[in-house]
């Protein structure tokens, strides 16, 4: 049995009647072209997304896991990329291994078919929120701890910190991220090549943060208990 996936945000983004059956329609949200994401795409991946989202309203949101089966029934000329459509978050779901990682359309809800204000509001609120998005102020930290010269406003740089910052992470996370990782690969040849925002930022950011708190949290233990064999050590 082939495995399924699930478009992102597929409940907040649609709007139909569960009981009118399948949607005969999706919506595409303007709020793409804000969208950093959508913008790395190319013009071939932004038709393959549209037809995934398409195919995704036959079953709620989900989707065949295997490209084969997609190109086939989405009718493409060449099988989705899967990987960079979870790497940008437009799908749920980890990176299979390959050579070759938002806001996307919606689930079927009690909702009118019409725009309601709460849906014209979700769309100002993730305008605001993506233009508040510290691009620069996270690059600069990056550049300052690393001695590197990264750019704001490269595309790839972009997409990796909205895709983070959509799920939930903030400033402090991104600077703890940089930290950690620059004082344990830098000077290592194998690893410093690494200290750069399509990795740091990438699908392994949230396993680099617990690390880097875990780290800390483990330090803080050794002061504590150092401190306390101190107190209770009586000089000869």
């Amino acid at each position: 049995m082939i495995a399924s996936l699930r478009i992102r945000g597929w409940d907040k983004w649609q709007s139909y009647r569960k009981d009118r059956g399948t949607p005969p329609w999706i919506k595409v949200h303007r709020v793409l072209l804000t969208n950093a994401e959508w913008a790395v795409l190319t013009d071939a991946e932004k038709g393959q997304l549209v037809s995934l989202w398409l195919i995704a309203a036959d079953k709620g949101g989900e989707i065949p896991g295997d490209p084969r089966v997609l190109r086939k029934v989405c009718m493409l000329d060449e099988e989705p990329n899967i990987n960079k459509f979870i790497e940008l978050g437009f799908i749920d779901g980890e990176c299979q291994p390959s050579d070759n990682q938002v806001t996307t359309t919606c689930q079927p809800s009690d909702a009118p078919e019409t725009e309601t204000e709460t849906e014209t509001d979700n769309y100002i609120v993730e305008q605001k929120t993506r233009q508040q998005i510290p691009f620069k102020e996270i690059v600069s930290f990056l550049n300052e701890t690393t001695g590197k010269d990264y750019k704001a406003s490269t595309n790839g740089t972009k997409s990796h910190i909205s895709a983070r910052w959509s799920e939930g992470f903030r400033l402090d996370d991104f600077k703890t991220v940089i930290c950690a990782k620059n004082t344990e690969w830098k000077g290592d040849p194998d690893m410093e090549k690494y200290i750069r925002p399509q990795t740091l930022f990438g699908a392994k950011f949230e396993s680099y943060l617990q690390a880097a708190k875990e780290t800390v949290t483990e330090k803080k233990s050794t002061w504590v208990k150092n401190d306390l064999f101190k107190s209770t050590t009586v000089p000869y």
